[in-house]
């Protein structure tokens, strides 16, 4: 069950995580609400010890906010849903934030396996400044040289 160094009692899990969030672009102050689903392959083997780490990066990479979620163990087959919402305050800066889901655990045996190698899903969300209108045009134009179609 040992070779070379690896324990192989199970075969290795197949996370796939994908994460989305309720608007991509917003003012603050506002709630975004994300959704973050994991699954594992039908073919594969357990997840042990699951955990998702929710991160918020500020745009120079610094941690801003981060929340985790036991997951326990991920049978093949299974797929989680985790539904949560973020507030964001007045004092938010009018910049683009990183949001990354990260699953971490143990492969191939709940006591003597291995570290899995990480899943990550992101998404990013840009907080424009307050009171800027999005997707409207501030200008026209007004053209005054009509030529008459019928003479």
């Amino acid at each position: 069950m040992v070779a070379g160094g690896v324990f192989n009692a199970t075969p290795d899990p197949k996370i796939t995580a994908k994460k989305t969030l309720s608007v991509s672009t917003t003012t603050a102050p506002t709630i975004v609400d994300y959704k973050v689903v994991i699954e594992n392959n039908t073919n594969a083997g357990a997840l042990y010890h699951g955990l998702l780490t929710d991160t918020l990066y500020d745009p120079s990479g610094g941690v801003m906010y981060t929340r985790s979620w036991h997951l326990s163990t991920v049978a093949p087959a299974d797929q989680i849903t985790l539904t949560y919402s973020g507030a964001f305050g007045t004092s938010t800066k009018p910049v683009i934030y990183r949001n990354v889901a990260k699953v971490t655990g143990m492969s191939n045996h709940p006591t003597k396996g291995n570290p899995f190698v990480p899943v990550e899903a992101s998404s990013n969300i840009e907080f424009t400044a307050a009171g800027e209108v999005l997707g409207t045009s501030t200008s026209a134009s007004l053209d005054t040289s009509c030529q008459p179609l019928l003479t």
